[in-house]
């Protein structure tokens, strides 16, 4: 018969190590606590408190993976925490496993309490990186226009704010240098339109269409940001842009969407439906054929690709605006309800509707 001997650790030791784990965090002796740290969360992989110190030193640390591994302990055992989520999707990003970050930076935002709002800035931030990384350009810009009216920015978050406004998909670090300018400049104007000096936005424009006369891409902009103010000349700019460049289906879509805001539907009509067959995945060309659409006639099919461009946007309070018209005028009052609820919610969380 064999005895069976089992190692057993007493709380004594646990205490010990998280002690001086502790002491060597609050000496600012980094690595020894993440030594400690470790330990000690070997020892109690429950303690939460553990592994948020654990993720939070190795990422100050730089040891990006390391903080991942331990925050995603940490999240299972304290999953309202969104100081924790937020943590976890920061060093995400600079793992470069860029879908995790987004999925979970929009957790943390979802959660929201607890989070300063200089983080919150920082998670916006980082949304807005990644979403122009993967071509959500208007979702990007949202993201930036949330943040933009806090002050002086850094000139990677100019960049950033550039890349979008051009339709890149690049991260700053990623623009060559030579193209350095353009992207600055750009983000300079939109930063400035996005804070409502159109004076100042007309200026850098005007630098920006003088050193790059040819850019596709600056054309485009600079119509975009022609549109709310002098509309028919942002439409010229923006129609002699799509003669030269028929694939451009970002700027159908805008023009679609600025003739069904000033309610010249059947004009916005082809050019909605051409962005919308083009790019399924564009929310904006769902969303303006979908408008166009049910303002025509067509009201079923127009609620379809209405119904896609909230799916594509979850967040988009005129997505959820127009469905609840849409609903209402084909009587169905639940889910009118619904979105005019999904309305309020959205316009309440943004500030709208205060």
């Amino acid at each position: 018969m064999f005895a069976m001997f089992v190692l057993a650790v007493s709380p004594a030791d646990f205490s010990d190590i998280a002690a001086r784990a502790a002491a060597a965090r609050e000496a600012n002796n980094g690595s020894q606590a993440i030594a400690l740290y470790q330990q000690a969360v070997q020892l109690n992989p429950q303690w939460a408190e553990g592994w948020w110190y654990l993720g939070n030193l190795s990422a100050d640390a730089g040891r990006f993976a390391e903080c991942r591994d331990a925050l995603l302990q940490f999240v299972r055992l304290e999953d309202k925490q969104a100081q924790g989520w937020s943590t976890l999707g920061l060093c995400e990003f600079e793992t470069g496993d860029y879908a995790a970050s987004l999925e979970h930076i929009r957790h943390a935002l979802t959660l929201g309490s607890g989070i300063p709002a200089d983080m919150m800035d920082v998670l916006r931030f980082h949304e807005a990186l990644i979403l122009t990384r993967e071509g959500q350009f208007d979702l990007a810009l949202r993201s930036y226009s949330a943040i933009v009216r806090g002050g002086p920015r850094s000139e990677t978050f100019v960049a950033g704010l550039g890349l979008a406004a051009l339709h890149k998909p690049l991260l700053p670090n990623d623009i060559p240098p030579a193209e350095q300018d353009l992207y600055r400049i750009a983000g300079t104007a939109m930063g400035k339109s996005m804070v409502g000096d159109n004076d100042g936005a007309q200026a850098e424009f005007r630098d920006l269409l003088a050193r790059y006369p040819s850019n596709p891409d600056v054309q485009y902009l600079y119509g975009a940001w022609l549109l709310p103010q002098h509309p028919d000349d942002g439409i010229k700019q923006l129609e002699s842009l799509l003669d030269s460049n028929p694939q451009r289906d970002d700027v159908r879509a805008m023009i679609a969407y600025n003739l069904v805001q000033r309610g010249d539907l059947n004009r916005a009509l082809p050019f909605a439906k051409k962005a919308a067959e083009d790019a399924p995945g564009n929310p904006l060309a769902q969303y303006v054929y979908g408008r166009a659409l049910a303002g025509t006639g067509d009201l079923q099919t127009g609620i379809a690709h209405l119904e896609a461009a909230a799916k594509l946007d979850p967040s988009s309070l005129d997505c959820h605006v127009a469905l609840a018209s849409a609903y209402s005028r084909a009587g169905r009052p639940v889910d009118s309800r619904r979105e005019r609820m999904k309305s309020i919610a959205l316009a309440r969380a943004s500030g709208a509707g205060s």
